[in-house]
């Protein structure tokens, strides 16, 4: 909280405007941080932004946001069709096994799960 009375802004001028009211440091800071609180219950209770934000900032914390969520859903993009593969390789794996019923033989629940009924 002091380093917001550094910065500044509106929350300086707080807490130089009590300090030279003989306030006190820590009641200034006290008063920074119910006036920032207050702030951030407004805007999570109203859906609004920071007034006191700077647009570059934020442009920036967006494109980043979007470059993030880009990457994120590459990478589940390409887990799903790892899994894809997968599951494709399993299937042929047990359908090559299925046509070998005499060097391995495949239960007929098996066989009845990939559409070939209960053929002996």
């Amino acid at each position: 909280m002091q380093s917001l009375c550094k910065v500044d802004g509106p929350y300086r001028n707080l807490c130089k405007r009590l300090e030279r009211k003989k306030k006190g440091k820590g009641i200034a800071v006290t008063a920074c941080a119910r006036k920032l609180l207050t702030a951030i219950w407004c805007m999570l209770t109203r859906g609004e932004t920071f007034h006191h934000a700077e647009p570059e900032l934020v442009e920036s914390k967006v494109q980043r946001q979007k470059q993030r969520l880009t990457s994120a859903n590459q990478v589940v993009e390409e887990q799903r069709r790892r899994q894809h593969e997968v599951i494709l390789n399993q299937l042929a794996l047990v359908q090559n096994l299925a046509t070998r019923q005499t060097l391995m033989p495949v239960p007929r629940q098996l066989l009845a799960s990939l559409g070939r009924g209960s053929e002996p």
